[in-house]
């Protein structure tokens, strides 16, 4: 996978209340690697381009993708979403295992985005 750069989406999660049936469909017709799983409820995947998770936890809905954009400091992006006239939905949060932090916002059009950051 080559290097993810500043402002580049860097993952995406879809929801998948039945994670196998999900899995299943993903890597037939898509020919995406999924793993390994992150608990009961979440399951990487990567379609050999870039990579994202599969939420059993997230209700299925035509506007409930969340897309991630990889930025330097979290905080900071934050704060300049806020300035433009988006809404702050969760603060940087450290996701675990040494995959860096995460939050999520609204876009000024009430978009589900989410940030990524080491």
């Amino acid at each position: 996978m080559a290097e993810i750069k500043n402002g580049q989406i860097c993952h995406i999660e879809i929801p998948a209340p039945n994670m196998k049936k999900t899995r299943k469909f993903y890597e037939k017709l898509f020919g995406w690697k999924t793993g390994p799983e992150m608990g009961e409820t979440y399951c990487m995947f990567f379609d050999g381009a870039m990579g994202g998770g599969f939420d059993s936890t997230a209700k299925p809905s035509k506007k409930a993708v969340a897309i991630f954009i990889e930025v330097e400091d979290i905080e900071k992006k934050l704060k300049e979403i806020t300035k433009a006239g988006g809404k702050v939905t969760m603060k940087k949060t450290e996701i675990g295992g040494g995959h860096g932090f995460c939050a999520y916002f609204e876009d000024v059009n009430g978009n589900r985005m989410g940030l990524h950051s080491m």
